[in-house]
């Protein structure tokens, strides 16, 4: 496998917003690797939050209900979401950058919009606002609006609680392809840093 096919699997717009976390804060290099190579142990968070995104996912626009059970868990939404998605899911796309294929997955989208599911702890607004995945969606699609279906949920032993629903509309602007492409230049360089590590980890 050549160094351009390898960094491929790397590239995706959620790793770039792994990156971008790990570059900001005082995540450990061995901690950023782990998490790059999914070697970590899937939380139940995670799972909770995997199951309730497959059912809403084979959903059109509907009012969720306020009571249903899907995966190992029980949900539970104590208001009513009315929501509605594109009829196109769960597909992918790629595009190259600097010879390199850049590959991701959207929830839902058609030719004018795309939607990302997303569950969380707690509904921090700015933390999305402020993420590239949505920028490099856009970018890659050449759509310019992006929506965030993003649901808080909180766990209480096999039940999930949705505690909040927020949907936020995000649009294309004028220099954000350069933004893109800046970031993407300073993060295959680090890849380059650390491919010994990342190397040794994928080994062992």
């Amino acid at each position: 496998m050549n160094q351009k096919s390898w960094k491929s699997k790397f590239m995706s717009p959620s790793r770039i917003d792994s990156y971008v976390y790990h570059r900001d804060s005082e995540q450990s290099v061995d901690d950023f690797i782990d998490n790059l190579l999914h070697l970590r142990e899937m939380p139940p968070i995670v799972d909770a939050g995997t199951q309730f995104h497959e059912f809403i996912e084979k959903c059109g626009y509907i009012n969720i209900p306020n009571k249903f059970t899907h995966g190992n868990w029980i949900y539970e939404i104590p208001f009513d979401i009315e929501i509605s998605l594109p009829i196109y899911r769960e597909y992918r796309i790629s595009t190259l950058w600097n010879d390199i294929e850049i590959n991701g997955k959207i929830d839902a989208g058609n030719h004018l919009v795309i939607h990302d599911l997303k569950t969380t702890q707690r509904l921090d607004i700015e933390k999305y606002i402020n993420s590239w995945q949505w920028r490099i969606y856009l970018w890659m699609t050449n759509i310019d609006k992006f929506v965030y279906n993003i649901f808080e949920l909180k766990l209480l032993d096999k039940n999930a609680l949705i505690t909040d629903y927020q949907e936020l509309k995000l649009y294309r602007y004028s220099n954000m392809e350069s933004e893109i492409h800046n970031l993407y230049y300073e993060y295959n360089n680090y890849l380059d840093s650390i491919k010994h590590l990342i190397k040794e980890r994928e080994i062992n």
